[in-house]
């Protein structure tokens, strides 16, 4: 199901069966089933030159029960779409529209989704490790297809992670980000490092412009053998389509730095 040329590489069977007619007034009534039991999505590691030897491809995730149903009754329309997510995660989605082709078509929907530890999902982050936590998302769809309307709250708790890059074991995060009608999305967290609590806040809107704000007490920035890193910063990013700023300061209430072990 890709081609050839893509390290990305999907493995499955899908199947499914329709029906759909157009009345002389141009209409559409009907059904449309697609389905697949399972399957697979890997990612083929392309070879070192001179290296003879061939990397199995890397399984980055698997589904079971993937369907999608859609009905056509003329100017009304409707869609589902369920699938789990290996080992048990769980994505449903439906939406419907009225009036279609007319100037404006009134639009509903909602996507609920629940991942019960992101584990599994580590592989598309490679800098990391352990990953750990959970995430629920709750997403509704209003307004028209010409100005869609998108609210509700995606929520991570007991995010952790490691980074060996410089030393750090990261944990006890919380994340929430609230997409609002307006277009607006807020966005607040938190998260533990050593013995400091990193805290961000911010907000983007529709033009793309993000405002941001990071803060924390005694944050445990590397702790590797050649130097730990304690900082306490209270920083302000503020990014748009013309330029990014960042303003603020960190304070640095402790550090060791062993040159010869850098």
């Amino acid at each position: 199901l890709a081609p050839a040329d893509l390290p990305i590489k999907l493995e499955g069977t899908l199947q499914g069966h329709g029906e759909i007619r157009r009345t002389p007034q141009g209409e559409l009534f009907g059904d449309v089933l697609i389905e697949s039991d399972a399957g697979s999505i890997f990612r083929h590691i392309a070879a070192v030159p001179g290296d003879e030897t061939q990397e199995p491809p890397q399984k980055l995730l698997g589904y079971r029960g993937f369907k999608v149903a859609a009905t056509l009754s003329g100017p009304d329309a409707r869609a589902t779409f369920d699938t789990q997510l290996e080992p048990n995660a769980t994505l449903h989605g439906e939406a419907s529209a009225h009036d279609l082709g007319s100037a404006e078509t009134p639009i509903t929907g909602r996507v609920r989704g629940q991942i019960p530890d992101l584990a599994p999902l580590a592989v598309f982050a490679p800098q990391l490790a352990n990953v750990h936590g959970r995430v629920d998302a709750d997403i509704a769809l209003a307004g028209t297809a010409q100005e869609p309307e998108i609210s509700g709250l995606v929520s991570g708790a007991e995010l952790a992670a490691d980074i060996p890059a410089v030393g750090l074991k990261l944990k006890n995060g919380q994340l929430q980000v609230r997409p609002a009608p307006s277009g607006d999305i807020t966005v607040d967290g938190a998260i533990v490092s050593g013995d400091g609590r990193l805290q961000f806040a911010g907000k983007a809107d529709r033009s793309g412009r993000v405002d941001m704000h990071v803060g924390g007490d005694r944050v445990l920035a590397a702790d590797i053998p050649g130097a730990r890193v304690i900082v306490t910063p209270n920083l302000n990013l503020v990014r748009t389509a013309e330029r990014i700023t960042l303003n603020g300061d960190v304070t640095i209430p402790e550090a060791a730095i062993n040159l010869q072990k850098l």
